[in-house]
């Protein structure tokens, strides 16, 4: 009788089903998964990969003098002991980056390049990026604040202390240099103070 029906309806016979047979997807492009599915596989594919940790270092106002904005091809000259400590983190094997906003437009990376290679510094990548190896952040801008808390730090405490290595500059090559090259910029200023004409209240 079901045979007759169909016939006259002209529906051929399927498959028969089950109540319990779960019905196919649509194409997803995908295939379905076969077997158990390892999460915590997954979980590791999702996580960052292992890199070497590296130290931030922003460009204008903190390695380079900045006082307004002269365009990309102006760079400032370098502040003696941010210079001193960045060849120092290099000397001891850590990785430094230069973390500036000039870095988001194409036309910021070559002068930066080119102040670096012009300023005694070695090849270093420029970028405007964070990941997840960056293991802190040199800068004039920044405000820190306590993990996990929101609230920023406002007094000189363990919270404040600076992973990277905090070492005596007047102990290191660079640090005297840099000490040398700030006396003499004092020399400088307080000459060119002394020479400038006085002007009446």
């Amino acid at each position: 009788m079901k045979s007759l029906l169909q016939k006259l309806l002209g529906k051929k016979p399927g498959p028969a089903t089950d109540k319990n047979t779960p019905k196919p997807r649509p194409d997803s492009g995908q295939e379905e998964p076969r077997g158990p599915i390892n999460r915590e596989a997954e979980l590791e594919e999702a996580a960052p990969k292992r890199g070497t940790p590296w130290i931030g270092v922003d460009l204008d106002g903190t390695l380079a003098r900045y006082d307004y904005w002269r365009g990309f091809e102006h760079v400032g000259r370098p502040i003696p002991g941010m210079k001193a400590r960045v060849l120092e983190w290099l000397e001891q094997g850590y990785k430094v980056k230069i973390f500036t906003a000039r870095a988001s437009l194409p036309q910021g990376l070559e002068p930066v390049k080119k102040w670096l290679a012009e300023n005694g510094f070695p090849e270093l990548e420029v970028t405007c990026t964070k990941d997840f190896h960056m293991m802190e952040l040199w800068d004039d801008r920044a405000v820190q604040v306590v993990a996990n808390c929101g609230s920023p730090v406002i007094s000189a405490r363990f919270a404040a202390q600076p992973r990277a290595p905090l070492f005596g500059l007047e102990r290191t090559s660079h640090g005297k240099a840099a000490a040398k090259e700030m006396q003499e910029e004092e020399a400088k200023t307080k000459a060119a103070d002394s020479n400038a004409p006085t002007q009446m209240q």
